[in-house]
């Protein structure tokens, strides 16, 4: 989504504090797995295929969904704490440096990292 609205792979690495060679090799992994160009790239430039724009709702429905769900368990009191798992280098280089700001406008949200290859275990 990040690159959707940067248009640009350097502004998203920017953002996300990851090389703009792993935005593009991200981007072309995701081309290739849904079998559809997502961005056509001329000079340098940017812009969104038609598959690129079918995508953006249903993908900015999904995030609204896990925010919206992450402010109503902040306002749980009751509510177990949200673990999170991820490989090292997503929680270093991208994690981390946003948990501030979530814990500044959440301060009540309990957020457990596993940074590690493994899947965190889910449970009650």
């Amino acid at each position: 989504m990040a690159t959707a609205r940067h248009l640009s792979f350097i502004r998203t690495a920017d953002e996300l504090h990851v090389t703009s060679a792993a935005i593009g090799q991200q981007i072309r992994q995701l081309e290739d797995h849904l079998g559809h160009a997502l961005f056509l790239r001329n000079r340098g430039q940017l812009k969104l295929t038609d598959a690129g724009q079918a995508l953006m709702p249903g993908l900015t429905a999904a995030f609204d969904t896990v925010l919206e769900t992450m402010a109503r368990l902040a306002g749980n009191t009751d509510a177990a704490p949200i673990r999170i798992s991820v490989v090292p280098s997503f929680a270093s280089k991208w994690l981390v440096p946003r948990l501030a700001a979530l814990r500044d406008s959440v301060p009540d949200l309990e957020v457990l990292i596993d940074a590690s290859t493994r899947l965190a275990e889910c449970g009650g």
